[in-house]
């Protein structure tokens, strides 16, 4: 099982900056998470054009599984790194956190 993690990287999408979420749960799993609404709308994208622009860069990556609208299971470390190419080409690391 990896290190738990929390990773936040910036993308800039047509002049707008959005926040991406890369981060472990306490049972290893790793989790893909934008913001959401809130309350009880919290399958709802708080930015639509956010979400329309991640759902494009990982529809064709084998091993992403929703879980809500606003959250994807990443199946393994090998789909991880390829979410994290996305990232790396199109944005930046803003924040990195790991623990045992």
């Amino acid at each position: 099982m990896p290190k738990s993690f929390q990773k936040i990287y910036k993308v800039e999408i047509r002049g707008q900056e959005y926040s991406f979420e890369l981060k472990t749960r306490p049972n290893g799993n790793i989790l893909l998470v934008i913001p959401n609404v809130g309350g009880d709308m919290e399958a709802m994208p708080l930015h639509p054009r956010q979400y329309k622009w991640i759902k494009t860069k990982i529809q064709t990556i084998k091993g992403i599984n929703p879980i809500w609208t606003t959250v994807w299971e990443l199946t393994s470390e090998k789909v991880l790194k390829n979410v994290e190419e996305i990232f790396k080409s199109e944005g930046e690391l803003a924040y990195e956190k790991e623990w045992d």
